[in-house]
């Protein structure tokens, strides 16, 4: 099992559209069966994806939508185009700088089953930022 880990707050920069064209250039390029992306984010007020658009997304929570410009969605989107099948989980866990839903995501070559979420910091209150 080929497995690669990433934080992408590294994939921001000056030119995310670039960005996410090369990282999924890497994925297309590479055989890997899961890929985990910590600080997953999108903004708060963008609006929602339609359910019809979320191929393969397994919902790992139900109080925050995915919404457009959300990261692993654009991934899985741009992948999609590309004729690559993943499936896909997203598990918002805070509030980033007043402006992002923020947290965790996993893209895999194989269904997901089943979704689990647990708390691995004190708190669990979605408006604080160090909640994980």
């Amino acid at each position: 099992m080929k497995l690669l880990t990433l934080n992408t707050a590294s994939l921001l920069g000056d030119d995310p559209g670039r960005n996410l064209a090369n990282f999924c250039q890497v994925v297309a390029e590479n055989d890997y069966d899961v890929i985990a992306l910590q600080e997953v984010n999108q903004k708060k007020d963008a609006p929602n994806v339609a359910m019809s658009e979320l191929d393969n997304y397994i919902p790992c929570q139900d109080r925050v939508p995915i919404k457009e410009g959300n990261f692993v969605y654009m991934v899985e989107k741009t992948l999609r185009e590309s004729g690559q099948l993943w499936y896909w989980s997203w598990l918002p866990t805070h509030i980033g700088w007043d402006t992002y839903d923020e947290g965790v995501a996993v893209l895999t070559r194989h269904p997901i089953r089943k979704t689990n979420a647990v708390y691995i910091s004190n708190s669990t209150d979605y408006n604080f930022p160090k909640t994980r």
